[in-house]
């Protein structure tokens, strides 16, 4: 109890520190600091509506769509001059940055235009009205053109001219129109900001079919971008059809969008290989499982669909639902199919990771073990959001840098009819693939193959920070920062589980960008901050509850998954298999034996089963060395139990005599009585005399030994006859067993093999062979025995090419030195 009493202690300690980190840096350091919202969009909504009306404008059978917008290029500007705390300032000072955008839509193909002082004019248009305004309220843009055939009254352009100075003034009395240089360097400037004195620039007739259009522009200089300001008016007939204020910027290099999408096209082909190779592999063992993935396919189809609602008008028919349910099927489908392929890999690395999620995806939600990753995946998220703004300070505290974020998730969420639940659903859809993708997948696959810790950390990050959209510049900056997040969120998933790894990623984003609901002064946004305290609170107080409550479910093995148990029996054989593997390798020799007037080498090359391949050699005397080389029947642990009982058999037995022939028959024996039927191996024994100069063998049932005659030139096989140890009791196998004695010179060359050697497949299922083997042992002139063995190994692998090797390859060459 006392350890849970300080994890909760904890979780809120570090949301108190937290959000008072959020209060004091935001609006320095956050892109989003510089939003002052005085309206809302539906305040701007009827702002427009009434502004239209203002106007003489009668909207018909229209629908008005309002979003908050960004001029990105604008904020880059300003914060590359000024760095984002002064950009901030500035933006909430009233320089537009920020605006909102209203959008009243034709569906009628009618506008009805009325005048007091004019009579009523109709005409078709299938033109959109666009009306910009800055977030205090003023107008940046009016747009409402006209068809280029319509007939409308016309004004001589001086009058024409006086209108559009009579709208400026009217919407906007603090401009200063002037009518030319002359007359601004005459004119008292003291009361005026440069910002609003606006000189005029010229006219410009723009003809149409049936009427001229004019365009009149004035401009400013402005005091913080030091460019200029243009005001444009635009007088169709009698009317103004467009209005604009616009700021002159440099033009600033679009690098970071290149690699950012660069990358994250190179990081989405690799990784889309790497699924289709996992998943061809998966499906062979049956180790998928769908259980999970068609809950977060359901979850991603869901929100895909909510997202494209509040972005796609469906009041224009029935064709608006095509993206709708086909965009939901595809990205459900895939996100059903990487999430199983994912999770199939990742529970072959650490299946402990998928605790968390299989109580959550089997309904136990209030179990203290999922409970426990909830609370901390809130703790680190609301830590690491903090962190980042940290990071941001210090950052510019060092140089000044743009921090553009996209404004699809957060500035979407602000100008939508459900903001928090919009700003929710926003980072889910953006951030859902990433779960599987690099945490389960690409983290997972890395482990495998990344022992240390510390790289692996490091090695994640970097792809993290390389694949995540950024639009920090200058470019290095913004991979640095993101890195170290990257390496921050590689490790909650490292030292905790799935589900931790998960709710700090849908902490950390949604907060830093829904932070602005809490920033925003005068209450606009009070409702949606308090939304998205409740939900976030009403996680906190549930996982508490489930935290401090008794667990009903308590054998957590009966809700993983079926697939899972196929995963278990695989990485049993695995096991199983590699303590064979150690049993075998650990009973050969650590080295090769040094024998007067012999150079002897020995290599055993193992498959990825193990079979049951065995050398020695034995010090008979100070003249005589004893060489052995086996295979036991059967493959896995049984056959290396064997070869350790062979082993210890021989060490014992090649003592009593130096008789090749006699040592196998008690080998046999012995054998016989100590196995079970079936089991048998096959083996060459032979004996090296220095003093004579002879090798004597004997041969059960093993492949002949070849030697290579040095003074004749030519190659030769020793095939004693001889039956394997362990098939029949003695009378039969000590029959037909015989020993053969051969004299040797120097460098002659003896080659004991497996058939390993001689039964290894290319990928057209052709076997190297005796043959070939032969071949290769007669172009071993010159070489010592270790170089031998490098030759034809060489040459088998080239031959067998990519083609797996199914059996073990053992080899022992003995080459008699001069002299």
């Amino acid at each position: 109890m006392q350890k849970k009493i300080i994890l909760i202690t904890g979780v809120l300690l570090t949301i108190i520190i937290s959000f008072t980190l959020f209060k004091i840096l935001y609006n320095d350091v956050s892109p989003l600091g510089g939003l002052s919202l005085q309206f809302d969009n539906l305040q701007v909504k009827e702002k427009a509506i009434q502004f239209l009306k203002e106007q003489g404008i009668e909207i018909k059978d229209r629908i008005a769509e309002v979003k908050l917008k960004r001029n990105n290029e604008l904020q880059e500007f300003i914060q590359q001059k000024y760095g984002v705390e002064k950009s901030n300032e500035l933006s909430r000072a009233g320089f537009p940055v920020y605006y909102w955008n209203a959008r009243l839509l034709n569906e009628s193909d009618e506008v009805v235009i009325s005048n007091n002082s004019q009579k009523e004019l109709k005409q078709g248009s299938e033109r959109d009205i666009f009306i910009k305004y800055a977030l205090d309220g003023s107008l940046l843009e009016f747009e409402n053109e006209q068809d280029d055939s319509s007939a409308l009254e016309q004004l001589e352009i001086e009058d024409a001219r006086r209108e559009a100075e009579l709208f400026i003034s009217r919407i906007n009395p603090s401009l200063k129109l002037i009518p030319d240089s002359a007359y601004y360097k005459m004119m008292d400037k003291s009361t005026l900001q440069d910002d609003q004195i606006f000189i005029f620039q010229g006219q410009t007739v723009i003809p149409k079919v049936f009427r001229n259009d004019y365009e009149f522009k004035w401009t400013a200089f402005s005091s913080v971008t030091n460019k200029k300001i243009n005001l444009i008016a635009i007088i169709a007939g009698t009317r103004l059809s467009r209005f604009s204020i616009t700021y002159e910027t440099d033009k600033i290099p679009d690098s970071t969008n290149y690699f950012t999408t660069i990358s994250i096209i190179l990081f989405i082909i690799v990784i889309t290989i790497l699924l289709i190779i996992t998943a061809y592999r998966r499906i062979k063992a049956s180790e998928l499982g769908f259980k999970a993935a068609l809950w977060v396919g359901l979850l991603y189809a869901v929100s895909f669909g909510f997202t494209l609602y509040s972005e796609v008008n469906l009041a224009k028919g029935w064709q608006s639902l095509i993206p709708l349910v086909f965009g939901g099927l595809f990205l459900g489908g895939a996100a059903i199919l990487t999430w199983a392929i994912s999770e199939s890999l990742g529970r072959d690395v650490w299946k402990e990771k998928f605790i968390g999620s299989d109580l959550f995806f089997n309904g136990h939600l209030l179990n203290s073990r999922l409970s426990e990753s909830i609370l901390r995946g809130i703790q680190f998220g609301t830590a690491l959001a903090a962190f980042w703004l940290i990071l941001l300070f210090i950052s510019g505290s060092v140089m000044n840098y743009s921090n553009i974020q996209n404004e699809a998730k957060d500035l979407t969420a602000i100008h939508s009819l459900i903001p928090a639940f919009t700003l929710l659903n926003n980072h889910f859809f953006e951030h859902m693939f990433m779960i599987p993708v690099f945490f389960i997948f690409t983290v997972s696959g890395l482990r495998r193959r990344i022992s240390n810790d510390i790289v692996l950390l490091i090695v994640c990050g970097i792809i993290w920070g390389a694949v995540n959209e950024s639009d920090i510049k200058p470019i290095y900056l913004g991979v640095i920062l993101n890195s170290i997040i990257g390496i921050l969120l590689t490790y909650v998933f490292y030292k905790f589980d799935l589900v931790t790894a998960a709710i700090t990623v849908f902490t950390v984003f949604p907060l830093l960008g829904g932070f602005v609901f809490l920033n925003v002064e005068g209450g606009a946004y009070s409702q949606p901050a308090l939304v998205l305290i409740l939900i976030y609170a009403g996680i906190v107080l549930l996982a508490i509850t489930g935290y401090l409550t008794k667990d009903k479910l308590s054998d957590l093995d009966s809700i993983t998954p079926v697939f899972v148990k196929n995963i278990n029996e695989r990485q049993r054989m695995q096991r199983e298999l590699e303590i064979a593997r150690d049993v075998q390798m650990s009973f050969l020799p650590k080295s090769n034996p040094d024998f007067k007037g012999l150079d002897v080498a020995a290599k055993c090359y193992p498959a990825l089963e193990v079979g049951g391949d065995y050398y020695d050699f034995v010090r008979i005397s100070e003249n005589k060395l004893g060489v052995i080389i086996g295979d036991v029947s059967g493959k896995g642990t049984q056959a290396a139990f064997y070869m350790t009982l062979t082993k210890g058999f021989l060490k014992a037995i090649s003592k009593t005599s130096d008789s090749p022939s006699e040592v196998l028959k008690l080998m046999n024996e012995l054998f016989y009585d100590n196995v079970e039927r079936g089991t048998f191996i096959s083996m060459i024994y032979g004996v090296f005399d220095n003093e004579k100069k002879n090798f004597r063998l004997a041969r059960a049932g093993h492949n002949p030994v070849i030697v290579r005659n040095s003074s004749k030139g030519n190659v030769e096989t020793l095939n004693p006859t001889g039956l394997a140890l362990g098939l029949e009791k003695g009378t039969l196998f000590s029959k037909a067993i015989s020993e053969v004695e051969i004299n040797y010179s120097p460098n002659d060359i003896f080659v004991l093999y497996t058939d390993g050697f001689t039964e290894a497949m290319n990928k057209k299922q052709e076997e190297f062979t005796e043959e070939r083997l032969l071949d290769s042992v007669h172009k071993l002139s010159g070489f010592s025995a270790e170089e031998s063995i490098q030759k034809i190994h060489k040459e088998v692998s080239s031959f067998i090419g990519k083609a797996p090797q199914h059996d073990d390859m053992t080899i022992v060459i003995v080459k008699v030195n001069e002299g």
